[in-house]
């Protein structure tokens, strides 16, 4: 069974997804960890950076859907809504938030990845939101977080395509900020982190907010929903 933890060091911390068998895909109780985990984060005071990462070879490959197999509909937006919660818990962070992202990036993986502020992204990266393979209707919120990064021209041909990016051109559409080779990103996304930390850290955290309330995010009242028999026939594709 898969976990979410947070190791901490001065100024800083990491949280971790933690279920390298299965990709690093979060099931509902890792999800609500990592919710917890950044509300947590978010009520200290000497906190100045956060990485979020997977363990092993991926990022995460977002939602468990073999545990919404067989769920009524009415049950699986609920789950959406909730990994929503923790997406959102992420972005509301008040400090820098960096996604250390490789191998796989995707679903609900690739919508954690784009609400943290920076995405340092390795060359093996695979990463894309297949929403209309999985009858999986796009939220607001979340065509928003794809807008911001990367325009709504290749945020419409991604979508409409279930196209997987490459590291490279996540890089060139702009949803990566930086390009690493596999063997050197966690060397660059620390370095990174100790270069935001040696900042002074009220200024840090009123850029993010005044960055933040300029490009504010929509208000989205319904989450996500599914298609009930699209995603009842898609989901059976990935029970383990």
């Amino acid at each position: 069974m898969g976990r979410v933890w947070v190791e901490r060091q001065d100024g800083w911390a990491r949280i971790w997804i933690d279920n390298p068998v299965y990709r690093n895909c979060l099931g509902r109780s890792m999800w609500e960890e990592l919710r917890e985990a950044a509300r947590r984060l978010s009520q200290d005071p000497d906190l100045r950076v956060v990485v979020v990462q997977g363990v092993g070879d991926d990022f995460t490959s977002g939602y468990d859907l073999s545990e919404l197999a067989g769920q009524p509909v009415a049950a699986v937006n609920q789950a959406f809504r909730e990994m929503e919660e923790a997406i959102a818990a992420v972005e509301s962070l008040p400090v820098p938030v960096v996604a250390a992202v490789q191998g796989y990036c995707l679903g609900g993986g690739f919508e954690l990845a784009l609400a943290c502020d920076l995405r340092w992204v390795s060359t093996t990266a695979k990463l894309g939101m297949p929403v209309a393979k999985l009858g999986i209707m796009l939220s607001r919120t979340f065509a928003w977080r794809l807008v911001q990064a990367m325009g709504p021209s290749a945020a419409k041909e991604l979508l409409f395509t279930g196209r997987i990016l490459t590291g490279e051109e996540a890089l060139q559409i702009g949803a990566a900020n930086r390009l690493c080779d596999p063997s050197a990103l966690e060397q660059e996304v620390m370095s990174l982190a100790d270069q935001v930390s040696s900042l002074y850290p009220n200024a840090v955290r009123q850029a993010k907010s005044s960055v933040g309330a300029v490009i504010g995010p929509v208000g989205d009242d319904a989450p996500y929903f599914v298609d009930a028999q699209d995603f009842s026939r898609a989901v059976r594709r990935f029970e383990r």
